[in-house]
């Protein structure tokens, strides 16, 4: 019994590595990593971020993807009303009054500010 458990345990591994290996972002085919990352989300200006939630982070574009299990969790954690664990504050810039007078048809075309 010891040494199907160990069996198991040496499959699923190589299963892990071998997954990682072949891991790909779907946006730019860059590597993935498994990282902890802060999941923001805004509805009609009610803003949540929850930190430390574990995604898949491609290291050369930054896309996150969640896995089923934790993207239903941040679902139900949505709905519920959190106490923060901390309350931060965080400036608010409006985009048209940042670009120097350029208008939207000013900027379009342009590659660069």
């Amino acid at each position: 019994m010891f040494a199907l458990l160990i069996c198991e345990i040496s499959f699923t591994f190589e299963r892990i590595l071998w997954r990682n290996a072949l891991m790909k972002c779907h946006s730019c085919g860059g590597k993935i990593v498994a990282q902890k990352v802060t999941f923001g989300y805004d509805h009609h200006g009610d803003y949540l971020l929850i930190e430390n939630v574990p995604a898949e982070f491609c290291v050369q574009c930054g896309e996150k993807t969640y896995s089923p299990g934790v993207t239903d969790e941040l679902i139900r954690l949505a709905k519920k009303r959190l106490k923060p664990a901390k309350t931060v504050l965080v400036p608010v810039f409006d985009y048209a009054s940042q670009i120097n007078g350029y208008t939207e048809m000013n900027l379009i075309g342009m590659t660069s500010l």
